[in-house]
């Protein structure tokens, strides 16, 4: 039997059963199925629960976004009642509420991209100093063979 979440009077809650339910929102991943996501239609909330291992690594992993920010995410969720209490917080979150926690996940956002910037920057200025170093082993190499030219040619 597999576990799914359902909308009952107006709020989740888990059922089991061998035939897919009409009303059914999110079923538990098993690493097939991969449409696992649900839209809250009140607040436009994203919430995914999906296996993705083979992708990056992420087993059972509930992820929340809103407006394409990810507000909120949690791997290796076996316990079904988590993902039915984060549907139900975020379906009766106010607009205030969720605008905080969309202010806060952009600035974490930008916060990891900066980061990810720095670490590009590092990289580069790396590079750099490596190709220095073999355009200078380059310019030595052809000073030796030309110095090996000019004493071959003073032989003869």
């Amino acid at each position: 039997m597999k576990k799914y979440i359902i909308v009952e009077n107006n709020s989740f809650k888990v059922i089991e059963s061998e035939n897919q339910p009409l009303s059914f929102v999110l079923v538990e991943p098993n690493k097939t199925y991969n449409n696992n996501s649900y839209v809250l239609v009140n607040n436009g909330v994203h919430i995914s629960w999906l296996d993705e291992y083979k992708w990056n690594g992420k087993y059972r992993c509930l992820t929340v976004t809103f407006k394409k920010t990810k507000l909120f995410e949690l791997n290796a969720i076996k316990n079904i009642q988590i993902v039915v209490d984060v549907l139900n917080e975020y379906k009766n979150m106010s607009d205030i509420e969720l605008n905080e926690k969309y202010q806060k996940a952009l600035v974490t956002e930008k916060s990891e991209l900066e980061a990810e910037v720095e670490q590009l920057r590092i990289e580069r200025n790396n590079s750099k100093k490596a190709t220095e170093k073999y355009t200078e082993l380059i310019e030595l190499m052809k000073r030796i063979v030309q110095n090996i030219k000019e004493l071959e040619e003073d032989k003869n």
